[in-house]
């Protein structure tokens, strides 16, 4: 059996062919069967997780130059006759293991050979490496000598030319695959990092359109065959990709119903026909409720978007029920204990964005409970006429504080000595012992929460 040390010298090795295969395709030391499978074998092992942004460098590099590249028609028609010429060295461990024993899929046998799939791939191993960068982290990283070394690197072109690209790939895998949405996702993952890309992609009207076929393609693949052979993302992750897509899109369009306007129709019925089929799916209660969330907000943002005789008739939740709540200051803690770290949702009424598509971090408030993704939604939430945060916000600030006064280690609802300083200090500012013990119910499971996230991944917030 070979060690974890043997398999990431083989992950390093493969690594290395493939930068040497798609630098001169034209002496390639890896054909297109060995490049699929090679890149797979990497990606599922845990080097790849453990590695991607250092050890690396060099396949990410070349991964993000090709992905971001426009390439003509011939030139890629060129690259794929090419790569198919097998001039792989069967005295080397790693190309000799992958024609002996291609990969397949489990469940038919079968087997994806092909130059889309090498494409992905790539795009794939960047959006991941991305994934792991945030804007305050990434020149710090640069400057330690990981990947990627700066903004700049991601557009070194420009926006355009990857803007360009990105719709060659979504051309070109079309024929193969059409659930592919790793040329969206990739954008999504560098809109996240240069916020200047955001416009021009909004501005791309056939960038849209791919968003409305692609979502219809998706819902259809899971209809017909839930888990496709080897055709990655899976559908459902697709919609994931897409959702994550117009989420920085949403960031920067003037009026959302506009962008959605052309796209609605038709992608108001793929939801409704996703929403029926979602009970179906072999998904735990969790992942339902998250693609819920996901496609309820599609659903509705379309609804809006369509001309209003064209609207079937709905009727949607209020906000203001649900928010009506929240003018409490312990129902407001305890609203945003299991989202403030896992999820963050924006509090403003009219948007609950998941922090995880605000990269650069939440707009926190004074109360240091709140956060919004932006100003403007701050500022909504602060005057929203039934239950104002601006009649809050002092009071949960105290009792955040107050409990702050606690020794870390008396700060659970078990520690009777920890309580004990709480309700005292809460009775100074005009509490009664009910809500005390809700709050500092509430504000034990959000330091739980903060120190959970903490552990995770590090929050870049900005005031």
């Amino acid at each position: 059996m070979a060690s974890a040390k043997d398999l990431k010298t083989v992950d390093l090795r493969i690594a290395s062919l493939v930068v040497q295969s798609l630098k001169n395709p034209s002496i390639a030391p890896m054909c297109i069967p060995v490049l699929s499978d090679g890149l797979a074998f990497i990606k599922v092992g845990d080097t790849w997780e453990r590695h991607i942004r250092s050890r690396f460098k060099d396949l990410l590099n070349l991964a993000l130059t090709f992905v971001s590249t426009p390439f003509t028609d011939e030139q890629i028609e060129e690259m794929e006759k090419s790569l198919w010429v097998c001039r792989c060295d069967m005295r080397d461990y790693v190309p000799r293991r992958f024609h002996e024993e291609p990969m397949a899929h489990r469940a038919t046998g079968v087997v994806d050979h092909s130059f889309p799939r090498v494409v992905m791939s790539l795009a794939s191993a960047v959006c991941q490496a991305l994934g792991e960068v945030t804007p305050a982290s990434l020149d710090q990283a640069g400057a330690r000598g990981k990947w990627p070394p700066s903004t700049a690197s991601l557009l070194p072109n420009g926006p355009y030319p990857v803007i360009q690209a990105c719709l060659q790939w979504l051309k070109f895998t079309e024929k193969t695959f059409k659930t592919q949405t790793f040329p969206l996702f990739f954008l999504a993952s560098i809109m996240k990092l240069c916020p200047s890309l955001r416009r021009p992609v909004a501005e791309s009207a056939e960038l849209r359109e791919y968003v409305g076929r692609r979502f219809h393609d998706s819902i259809t693949s899971i209809e017909k065959s839930y888990d496709p052979p080897l055709s990655f993302p899976k559908p459902l992750h697709s919609i994931r990709h897409i959702s994550e897509f117009c989420n920085e899109i949403h960031e920067v369009c003037d009026d959302w119903s506009d962008w959605l306007a052309p796209i609605a129709p038709a992608l108001y019925k793929d939801v409704g026909r996703f929403l029926e089929l979602l009970p179906r799916l072999d998904l735990d209660d969790e992942e339902k409720a998250d693609y819920r969330r996901i496609c309820g907000n599609f659903e509705q943002a379309a609804w809006l978007a369509m001309p209003e005789d064209a609207r079937p008739p709905r009727e949607w939740p209020s906000l203001d029920d649900a928010l009506a709540g929240l003018g409490r200051p312990h129902m407001l803690l305890y609203r945003k204990l299991s989202d403030l770290q896992e999820r963050r949702e924006c509090m403003s009424p009219i948007c609950f964005r998941p922090a995880e598509y605000q990269p650069a971090g939440m707009r926190v408030c004074a109360c240091r409970i709140a956060a919004y993704c932006s100003r403007g939604c701050q500022r909504e939430h602060w005057r929203w006429k039934r239950a104002p945060h601006k009649d809050v916000c002092a009071d949960v600030k105290k009792a955040y504080e107050v409990f702050k006064e606690i020794p870390r280690e008396d700060r659970f609802m078990s520690s009777e000595s920890g309580y004990l300083i709480f309700k005292e200090g809460m009775e100074g500012i005009g509490f009664d012992e009910d809500h005390s013990h809700e709050v500092f119910s509430s504000l034990e499971e959000l330091e739980h929460a903060r120190e959970a996230m903490e552990r995770k991944k590090p929050v870049v917030l900005r005031r």
